[in-house]
This record gives structure tokens, sequence and C-alpha cells, in this order.
């Protein structure tokens, strides 16, 4: 999870450049990115092969590569949103200006959550599981699970206001603005869809 959570967290530094509307920047960030995602393939790849040689597992290895998949869906998105803040150089409407940053850290908080609970499973899967640490990660999912609630509202009316403020741009510009929060909007989904599918391991241990 370390190169994934990497590349999630250089959003930070991405979304600052876009809000500033520094598109020299935002390439540079984006470029941090796509290195880290590569990256983070060639780990996901390594565990992969890691995995085929490993006899005992506490928890099935079937369960291991839906997990590691997931992971893996969050670095993808990461690079996705890179390329698009990128290739499409955006100005940000005073109007959803205050609603897109809500939105982009409240996806982050969905996402250190979500990482919470993966530090949690590698020290399980280190020390070895037991009912306390297994409660407490099924405490933080519930967790994720309340945060992944209030990104969709954020997204529902952040959405709500593009549409009515929809005449002001050109028909590209709507149309890319549909598709950026769409993809931010999938930050807090897909580390929700990992919360769940740690929890599915673990709930036939």
């Amino acid at each position: 999870m370390g190169k994934v959570t990497d590349c999630v967290h250089h959003l930070r530094d991405l979304f600052h450049a876009f809000c500033l509307e520094d598109f020299d920047l935002i390439s540079q960030k984006a470029q941090v990115i796509f290195r880290l995602e590569h990256e983070a393939n060639l780990v996901k790849y390594d565990i992969r092969r890691d995995l085929v040689r490993r006899f005992f597992m506490p928890i099935d290895r079937v369960d291991v590569l839906e997990v590691i998949q997931t992971q893996d869906r969050l670095a993808d998105l990461s690079a996705q949103i890179g390329s698009m803040m990128m290739r499409y150089p955006l100005s940000i409407p005073s109007s959803l200006r205050q609603p897109l940053q809500r939105l982009f850290h409240s996806g982050m908080n969905t996402f250190e959550k979500v990482n919470e609970i993966t530090q949690e499973l590698d020290t399980c899967l280190k020390l070895g599981f037991n009912k306390l640490r297994e409660e407490h990660i099924k405490m933080l999912v519930s967790e994720v699970t309340y945060l992944q609630h209030e990104c969709s509202l954020i997204q529902g009316n952040l959405t709500q206001e593009l549409f009515f403020h929809g005449e002001e741009f050109s028909h590209v510009t709507f149309y890319l603005w549909v598709s950026l929060l769409e993809l931010l909007g999938k930050l807090p989904q897909r580390s929700g869809h990992l919360a769940q599918r740690i929890y599915a391991a673990l709930d036939v241990l």
C-alpha cells in the first residue's frame, strides 16, 4: 500500500497547483504521480509473485489479490486525475471553488481513514489476528462508510451547482468539469470499496 499511498498523497500537491491555476506546476506534479503509479504497478507484480510461493496465509490468497487489485485502482485513479488536470487546463469559477475544495478534502479524508485500515491489516498479517484488532478494523470500516456518504452528498451538491451555472460554460468546458467531478468523486468511492474488500476478507476468518 505504500506506493499507492504516496501516489494518492501527491494529489494534494496537484490539487493545490490546480487551485492556483499554475499549469506548469500542475504538469510537474502530474508527472510525479505518473511515476509513482508505475512504481505501484511494479510492487503489485512483486507481491503477486510472492503470494505464489507462500503456503500458509491467515487470509485466503483470492481475498489478498482482491485487496491488492482494489488498491491498484486508487493509484490508477490518481494518474487519471493528474492526466485530466494536466491535459485540459481549467479555470475555477468562484461559485465552484469552495465546494470543489470540500469535495477534494473530504475524499482525501476518506482515503486517510482507509489507509489506517490497511496499516492495521499489515500489522495483523505480521503479528497475527486477534479479536481486538479485527473489531478495530471493522469500526474503521464503519467510519469510512459514513465519510463516503458525506462525500456523495457534497458531490451531489457540487454537481447541482455546476448545472445551475451551466450556461456560463462552453459545451466543451462543461463536459470537462463534469468529467473532473466524476473522477474526484471516485476517490472516496474506491476508498470505500477497499475498506469493504478488507472487511469481507476478515469476515471469513
